[in-house]
């Protein structure tokens, strides 16, 4: 189910700065899906997740705020994606004089995110082994939708890779629901260096809320925060034992 709704950087002192600027033209222009935010659910129960576009956003051309969510339940995982145009530049480091933010390149290339050729938006479901753990969850889908026939997504990281919280029981009691908020999700577009395929690493700076449902005397989540220092960005990933 597809939920769509409409809704600083600090400065140092001293008397320069360096940022990351592009260098010419792009190398490559090309429409994709991102996902504004992907979502686990425990399994046995239920979860909903939205990310807001802000109407500042490099590929926002509709004048506010954006909230694009999508639901899923029993274990499932699901993204909730919109289209957007991906340009490809290669960057330098730049000194520019008085105070700023430090933004040095991370990676010669980088991808900037602009509004595509038509807007659209799409939920769907990411593959898993297993609705009872998140464990090597898939790290991009293909989308066969879209006006300018896009089917590909950048990868991600939205996997239980261990626990890193408390972990979560309703075994001889009531349910349980937990409201989660993270900013900022870790992407990479693929790119190609010599015949190698390469990663460009990408910040995708949402706000994003999750709200999640444990059924009563069900069983025992653990629980990778994935916003935890280090992590990916992005919620919760589970990993489910039945009570004993």
């Amino acid at each position: 189910m597809l939920v769509v709704s409409t809704g600083s950087l600090g400065f140092g002192t001293s008397r320069s700065h360096v940022e990351c600027r592009p260098e010419g033209a792009a190398l490559l222009t090309v429409d994709l899906w991102v996902p504004a935010v992907l979502l686990n659910t425990p399994y046995g129960g239920s979860a909903l997740g939205t990310g807001v576009m802000s109407a500042n956003f490099s590929a926002n051309d509709q004048g506010f705020g954006i909230g694009i969510g999508t639901t899923t339940a029993n274990g499932s995982a699901a993204g909730a994606f919109f289209e957007a145009n991906a340009s490809y530049f290669v960057v330098a480091n730049l000194t520019l004089s008085g105070p700023g933010t430090n933004s040095p390149c991370v990676s010669p290339v980088e991808v900037e995110l602009l509004p595509p050729l038509q807007n659209g938006v799409a939920s769907r479901t990411v593959p898993l082994p297993s609705n009872r753990t998140d464990s090597g969850e898939a790290t991009n889908i293909t989308i066969l939708s879209g006006a300018t026939d896009v089917n590909w997504t950048p990868w991600w990281n939205n996997a239980f890779g261990g626990p890193n919280s408390p972990e979560i029981t309703t075994c001889g009691g009531s349910g349980l629901n937990y409201s989660v908020r993270s900013t900022g999700l870790a992407l990479a577009f693929p790119w190609s260096v010599g015949g190698r395929i390469t990663q460009v690493p990408y910040l995708l700076p949402f706000a994003q809320s999750y709200e999640y449902s444990f059924p009563p005397n069900f069983g025992t989540w653990q629980v990778d925060n994935l916003s935890a220092p280090g992590g990916p960005g992005g919620g919760w990933a589970f990993s489910y034992s039945p009570c004993t």
